[in-house]
């Protein structure tokens, strides 16, 4: 007579499985969550990184505050101050302070969308400011905030960006309505015999002005090159005979307009009545820096028909000495020698926004 479980065997019923099966399965499981979970704090952590955002973590019942070290960074706490609600409201600038409170009130209420989103001004030690992006949630349980989290992004270039397009705007906006009165009052000021002669007049003055704004809206507003707009004036007027030389200078916006007209009213009286009307005749413009930083530029006139005093100042220089003196606070002085004229040209050093040699 055979055993029970030999008959098992032999007729192939399935054998007890081993005690340390199930252990194993677990084991494994384990091992996978857990590598998992590292893979997920990996993932996580890169992301932190690539976007630059500080992360944070409040107890609303315990008041108890945990920041990474890039939150830290952004709102300015070093690595080891303890950190409290007091704390960091210290560190938000005294403006702001109302609606941070405001938003975190608004996240924590128990029946609202618990969603916290906020922009605001950090206080520096160093005296600066930085502007940061907060973002969060609060977890409320039966009318309980019991978690509060969320991320914290430095976004001072975005504001700055922002700020700096509000002013070009601005500025763009003063340029035009300033530039219409400019034209009017050319318009008005222009004098001629005849229609065709006041036409190419107004259009001289009126270009100068054009290709000014050109190389100021090209600078985005914030100035124009010497060099650039007294080799954009003189070429269309010059044909090849004038030079122009200096150290790099940028001329402050409110002087870019004013002095395209004096070079164009200065190389119009050259071609119609000085250097540039004698077939070998030159211009030639330089200027120099002093101490002070003031510009001085020196106009000189050659080959041309010689040179006496006029009777009396033609309207173009004189429009331009107004120009100099009354819009560009400096000086005009007119030299009338033999071989062509000379003009000094001093301008202060407000009228510049960086000069290098």
């Amino acid at each position: 007579m055979r055993e029970e479980g030999e008959e098992r065997l032999e007729t192939g019923g399935a054998a007890e499985p081993e005690p340390t099966a199930g252990l194993r399965s677990e084991a494994e499981a384990l091992a996978r969550a857990r590598t998992e979970a590292r893979d997920n704090a990996d993932r996580l952590r890169v992301a932190l990184e690539a976007t630059g955002l500080g992360t944070w973590d409040v107890d609303p019942q315990t008041r108890e505050i945990v920041w990474d070290a890039r939150c830290r960074e952004i709102l300015g706490v070093g690595p080891t101050e303890r950190i409290d609600p007091k704390l960091f409201l210290s560190r938000v600038h005294e403006e702001d302070r109302e609606k941070v409170v405001q938003a975190t009130r608004d996240a924590l209420a128990p029946d609202g969308d618990n969603i916290y989103a906020v922009e605001y001004r950090v206080a520096l030690a160093d005296g600066g400011e930085r502007w940061v992006s907060a973002r969060g949630r609060a977890f409320v349980e039966n009318g309980i905030a019991t978690r509060y989290i969320g991320t914290v992004l430095d976004i001072t270039e975005r504001k700055q960006a922002e700020r700096r397009q509000r002013l070009l705007t601005a500025e763009v906006d003063h340029r035009a309505k300033n530039m219409l009165a400019v034209v009017q009052a050319i318009l008005r000021l222009t004098r001629a015999d005849t229609v065709p002669e006041f036409v190419t007049i107004a259009q001289g003055r009126i270009g100068a002005l054009t290709r000014a704004h050109t190389i100021l809206a090209r600078g985005r507003w914030e100035g124009a090159s010497l060099t650039e707009l007294a080799e954009e004036e003189l070429r269309e007027l010059g044909g090849g005979r004038a030079a122009v030389r200096g150290p790099a200078v940028t001329l402050a916006p409110a002087g870019v307009q004013p002095l395209a007209m004096v070079l164009h009213e200065l190389a119009t009286n050259a071609l119609r009545h000085g250097a540039l009307r004698a077939q070998g005749g030159r211009v030639e413009l330089d200027w120099t820096l002093d101490a002070a930083g003031d510009l001085t530029l020196t106009w000189r006139e050659s080959g041309g028909p010689p040179v006496a005093p006029p009777a009396a100042e033609g309207l173009g220089l004189t429009l331009a000495g107004h120009t100099v003196r009354h819009q560009l606070n400096g000086t005009f002085e007119l030299d009338w020698r033999l071989e062509g004229l000379k003009v000094l040209l001093r301008l202060p050093v407000d009228m510049l926004v960086r000069a290098s040699d």
